[in-house]
């Protein structure tokens, strides 16, 4: 799927050091357009410039690091000047791309702006660059992490930018383009480099053991790709740190990148889920006394809960997607917290105390919210009837006659309670008579509010709906004298 062009094993044509001496990263460098890797779109862009002769007079490289950003200028680079040009790219064998490749070409020029950010620095390059080419036809300047520039000095590239000197190219590259004046981007024609996928770095990886005849597990090497995180050369300084004895295995790989086993990452994240506070603290502890990257721990924490969240979401679950989402973020600020903690563990044991309250708290609510459904569904079952009863009917009681004073005390109101203690009582099987000393007695009674809580408080007593008697009887109970000083 990806062309990958290398260098020879065994130069006798460049002046290079032996192979043996170059890192990976730099001996599987990139030779042309068709072996730059997981940057298509950019790669087919270029190609058809050069064949097409249509060179803008600056580009501008953006994109994380490792992804191809200078190996892609120097492949222009040459491109743009190679006297037997092969489809849009260099041939590496004509004697300017063998100049440029031996770095002694003098009209390609490579300046590394974090070591050179003054104006000086500057100024001088566009002095340099009013000359024409001596023996190229372009003269190119390439000029990485153009950010680290200061503005006096981006102020003087400007102008030239913008008007350069005739046969004379830009190529700026940087990991930050955010940090770049708009004046600067806006004079050049810019690529932006992805992060390469895993597949496209296994495979890499996979061409260079077999060139370099190391023996190789595919598992270990997607751990080192997905630890590159998307940058090709740092998949490459890696795959040379872990090999050992020719061979990379799958706990070589985990013990060079302090990474602890599936099974450590499955029982920490499970404790914490069953609110063992203590056992997933623990962990953290026995993690930190092996030696084991508590940052890459982290790491991998997130990446076993990130599956199962697109687990969840593929099956509609959205609670626990919600749940995981939850989770993730805890770690996620633990992961960040990690990097300056002045207590390298005390992050992530932040992170477990509180993952385990929010899993009680989950826990309790999907309690809860199990028993609302239960009543909810009790509620909702039909009734059956009773037989042989008849429902919402109150029991007729024993007739046995009540006295005025169990009818007071059945009512709360003191004003209606006060008139009844100086009220008589009679009744029958389906009335209850209540005599009162005045007029004003019985108006009060007969008054919408207290004559509700007097119907009520007869039924409790009577056991059914009693038909209630209000009559005046004067010669007994309170004067209207005493009544008036009650309702004032």
């Amino acid at each position: 799927m990806f062309a990958l062009t290398l260098f020879p094993l065994q130069p006798t044509t460049y002046n290079l050091q032996p192979m043996s001496r170059l890192a990976l990263y730099r001996k599987y460098r990139p030779m042309t357009f068709d072996s730059l890797v997981g940057q298509d779109h950019i790669r087919n862009i270029l190609k058809n410039a050069v064949q097409q002769n249509k060179i803008s007079h600056a580009y501008l490289f953006s994109g994380p690091r490792g992804t191809g950003k200078t190996s892609t200028a120097r492949i222009l680079a040459r491109a743009v000047n190679c006297e037997n040009l092969q489809k849009g790219s260099p041939c590496n064998k004509c004697e300017i791309c063998k100049a440029a490749l031996e770095e002694s070409l003098t009209d390609l020029i490579e300046m590394d702006a974090a070591s050179h950010t003054g104006v000086d620095n500057v100024r001088d390059l566009i002095d340099k660059a009013q000359f024409s080419p001596t023996r190229a036809q372009r003269k190119i300047y390439i000029i990485d992490e153009i950010h680290m520039l200061s503005k006096p000095a981006f102020n003087a590239l400007l102008k030239t930018l913008e008007e350069p000197p005739e046969n004379t190219y830009f190529i700026l590259a940087t990991t930050q383009p955010h940090k770049i004046l708009d004046t600067i981007i806006s004079r050049c024609q810019r690529f932006d480099f992805h992060r390469i996928g895993l597949e496209p770095i296994v495979d890499v990886l996979k061409k260079v053991a077999k060139e370099e005849g190391i023996k190789t597990d595919e598992e270990a090497l997607k751990i080192i790709a997905h630890n590159a995180k998307g940058s090709l050369r740092d998949a490459l300084s890696i795959f040379e740190q872990i090999t050992y004895k020719n061979e990379i295995t799958m706990d070589g790989v985990k013990q060079n990148l302090g990474m602890a086993s599936s099974n450590v990452v499955k029982q920490f994240i499970d404790a914490v889920r069953g609110n063992r506070v203590t056992e997933a603290l623990t962990y953290v502890s026995d993690l930190l006394a092996e030696g084991i990257d508590l940052g890459q721990f982290t790491n991998e924490v997130l990446l076993f809960l990130r599956v199962e969240m697109l687990e969840a979401v593929e099956q509609d679950n959205k609670q626990d997607a919600k749940n995981l989402v939850d989770l993730i973020n805890v770690f996620l600020e633990a992961n960040t917290g990690l990097k300056d903690a002045v207590i390298s563990q005390l992050p992530l044991e932040m992170a477990v105390v509180k993952a385990c309250r929010k899993a009680t708290l989950e826990s309790e609510k999907s309690e809860e919210s199990s028993e609302e459904k239960k009543e909810i569904e009790e509620s909702e079952k039909p009734e059956t009837p009773k037989v042989p009863e008849t429902p919402e009917t109150p029991k007729k009681k024993d007739h046995k006659k009540f006295t005025i004073e169990s009818l007071v005390d059945s009512i709360e109101k003191a004003s209606v309670r006060t008139i009844l203690k100086n009220a008589t009582l009679t009744q029958d099987k389906k009335s209850v008579g209540i005599r009162v000393s005045s007029d004003f007695a019985r108006e009060q009674l007969e008054m919408a509010e207290n004559n509700q809580i007097l119907i009520t408080g007869v039924r409790s007593l009577f056991g059914e709906e009693a038909k209630i008697k209000i009559s005046v009887e004067k010669q007994k109970g309170v004067n209207e004298d005493d009544v008036n000083k009650i309702f004032g």
